[in-house]
């Protein structure tokens, strides 16, 4: 399963831009009696979100624009419960819903300012490193079809995540970020 991931990050300042990642990894499906089905799943996910703001130099020397640019990756285990839709002729309509835990792996952040004149300056080196916190849950729902071609079911599905805890929580890096969410768009096949 495999796909691109455009989350966002709450209480990161400024206006926020999504940045494409990638969701990719393995699923297996598990049928029980009825149009019911669990689907655990190992998943890489990559949130990235950049963030820009204004910034007034000391002094009314005039003001400068400070972007963030955050990118965290997770290795993420949802277990969800899916409701086959029966009785549709050659695709079959699923609704998903389940919770997700996520390992950090990585975590960076870079902070560049922009003058009136387009002159960038780099303050990553003078900025401590983003403290992700190691452990993230979250709720994750979704939407999609499945159908089967020669043998093997093929799926795709939208998504969405929403986090229920903190991605980091100040520390050295002083940077309390809320909990992230956002959408996916997966396509899979399984033998």
């Amino acid at each position: 399963r495999g796909g691109p991931a455009l989350m966002s990050i709450a209480d990161l300042p400024g206006e926020l831009e999504r940045q494409a990642g990638l969701s990719a990894g393995v699923f297996a499906t598990v049928d029980v009696p009825g149009p019911l089905a669990i689907q655990p799943e190992v998943l890489y996910v990559q949130k990235n979100v950049m963030s820009s703001e204004a910034a007034f130099l000391p002094g009314g020397r005039g003001s400068v624009a400070i972007s963030r640019d955050i990118e965290t990756s997770y290795v993420e285990v949802p277990v969800l419960g899916k409701l086959q839709v029966p009785g549709v002729p050659v695709v079959t309509p699923t609704v998903a819903f389940g919770p997700v835990v996520g390992a950090n792996v990585q975590s960076s952040r870079s902070v560049i300012a922009t003058d009136r004149l387009g002159n960038e300056r780099d303050l990553s080196p003078d900025q401590p490193p983003l403290e992700a916190n190691g452990v993230e849950a979250g709720l994750l729902t979704g939407i999609g079809v499945e159908m089967d071609i020669g043998g093997a079911a093929v799926s795709a599905s939208g998504r969405y995540r929403l986090g229920l805890t903190d991605v980091s929580s100040g520390g050295e890096s002083n940077l309390d970020l809320g909990p992230s969410r956002g959408f996916s768009v997966t396509a899979g096949i399984a033998f």
